[in-house]
């Protein structure tokens, strides 16, 4: 298995340390974990592709970030590694409303708490 991990900015560098931590969580189980830094923002996405282009994952992961980006072509990140997107929320999902009422349908979502669950069944009604 191979498995995509996107950095981005990070508040206290908190993000930042747990996709390294997860990185090397999925190479103790074997799964080939690939680390891309996508911060600064600028054209995120457009780094991405180039950063992927002509390889194959199984999986793209991040923590809070980049489920609503979509690039000129209207690709999530998923599309555009070609990949299942899976993204973990830490805060209150409704503390980034803006970015899970825009986050593509086909994302799945990971949180910490039963209540940060209802509060996404609610926000995609």
């Amino acid at each position: 298995m191979k498995a995509l991990l996107l950095k981005g900015l990070s508040s206290y560098e908190a993000t930042t340390l747990f996709i390294d931590e997860a990185a090397a969580a999925f190479r103790r189980r074997g799964v080939d974990a690939t680390v891309v830094d996508l911060g600064p923002p600028q054209d995120e996405l457009g780094f991405l592709a180039a950063a992927v282009a002509g390889r194959r994952f199984d999986l793209v992961f991040s923590i809070g970030l980049f489920a609503e980006l979509r690039d000129g072509q209207g690709r999530d990140v998923g599309q555009i590694v070609g990949a299942p997107f899976v993204v973990q929320y830490v805060d209150f999902p409704l503390s980034h409303y803006r970015r899970l009422a825009a986050t593509a349908p086909a994302t799945a979502l990971l949180v910490v708490d039963p209540s940060h669950v209802e509060a996404v069944q609610c926000a995609h009604r």
